[in-house]
C-alpha cells in the first residue's frame, strides 16, 4: 500500500510538472496572434504554443503569400526554420524580437499589434476589418482624442478603407492615435490628391496650422507632412503626421505637452 500511495504521490507531481510547463508555454508573450497593417497589406503572423507559426499576407487586391514553419525564441531574436512557401522550402530567417507591453510586438522592422481571442476567429475570416475595441468606422466624422474632436478623412473626401485604428497612452501626458487607410488599388492617385484635400480641409475648418511648406504633393508619396493646433485642454498641443503612397495613406496624431504660437 505504501508503494501504491508513493507511486501515486510521483504521478501527481509528474502530472503538476507538465501542467506547469504547458501553463508557461502558453503564457510566453510572443503566442498568439498579431496582425501589422500598412499602405499595402495587411499581415498576420500566427506564433503557435507547439513551436510553429503561420505567416500570412493580404495585399489590395486580395492576393494571398503564406510561409509556415516553425520557430524558437532565445533573447531578443527568433529563428524561423523549416519554412515553406507554395509547397517550396525558402530557407531559414533570423529576426530581431521585441514585446513592448502586453499589446504590441516588434518582429524585425514590423511592429505588430496583438489580436484579443475573441476577435482571433472574426480577424482571420476577413483580415482588412478593424477588429480592435473602439476601432475607427469608416463613417466617423471625426477623431476623438480625448476632450479633442478633429475632423477626420470622410468629412473632406468621403468614404475609404480603414485597416487599422488604434489608440495608446504611451505615458502620462502623451496619447497616440494611428489611423490607416487603404485607397482604390485601381487609381494611384488618390491617396495624393485625398490627402491634399484633408489637409486644406483642416487648415480652413479646424485651427490645425502647417509646420511643413508644400509645392506640389506627388502622387507615389514621399514627401513628410506635418501639421499642429493647440489642444482644448490647457497646455497641450496635438501635431498630425501624415505618409501616403500610391496605395493609401496612415495618420498619426500625437497629443501631448505643448503650446502652438503662431508666427506673424
Amino acid at each position: 500500500m505504501k508503494k501504491l500511495i508513493t507511486l501515486a504521490l510521483c504521478i501527481f507531481v509528474f502530472l503538476s510538472l507538465l501542467s506547469g510547463c504547458k501553463i508557461e508555454a502558453a503564457a510566453a508573450p510572443w503566442v498568439g496572434l498579431w496582425r501589422n497593417a500598412d499602405h499595402k497589406a495587411v499581415s498576420l503572423y500566427s506564433i503557435n504554443e507547439d513551436g510553429t507559426f503561420n505567416f500570412q499576407i493580404f495585399s489590395l487586391k486580395s492576393v494571398r503569400q503564406a510561409v509556415s514553419g516553425k520557430y524558437k525564441v532565445s533573447g531578443n531574436k527568433i529563428t524561423m526554420s523549416d519554412r515553406v512557401y507554395e509547397g517550396n522550402k525558402v530557407g531559414d530567417v533570423e529576426l530581431t524580437l521585441e514585446i513592448i507591453g502586453s499589446d504590441t510586438l516588434a518582429l524585425g522592422n514590423e511592429r505588430c499589434d496583438r489580436v484579443p481571442e475573441k476577435d482571433a476567429a472574426a480577424l482571420l475570416a476577413n483580415p482588412t476589418t478593424p477588429y480592435n475595441s473602439g476601432g475607427m468606422s469608416a463613417t466617423a466624422e471625426y477623431y476623438i482624442l480625448g476632450n479633442d474632436r478633429i475632423p477626420s478623412v470622410m468629412k473632406a473626401v468621403g468614404l475609404r478603407n480603414v485597416v487599422k485604428s488604434d489608440t495608446k497612452i504611451v505615458d502620462d501626458d502623451v496619447t497616440i492615435m494611428l489611423v490607416v487607410y487603404w485607397t482604390d488599388p485601381n487609381d494611384m492617385t488618390q491617396a495624393a490628391n485625398d490627402m491634399a484635400k484633408y489637409f486644406q480641409y483642416l487648415l480652413a475648418n479646424d485651427d490645425f496650422l502647417s509646420l511643413k511648406a508644400f509645392d506640389g504633393l506627388p502622387y507615389d508619396g514621399g514627401v513628410e507632412m506635418k501639421f499642429a493646433k493647440n489642444s482644448v485642454d490647457d497646455g497641450k498641443i496635438i501635431i498630425l503626421n501624415i505618409d501616403y503612397s500610391t496605395t493609401g495613406y496612415s495618420l498619426e496624431f500625437t497629443k501631448g505637452k505643448g503650446t502652438l504660437t503662431k508666427s506673424n
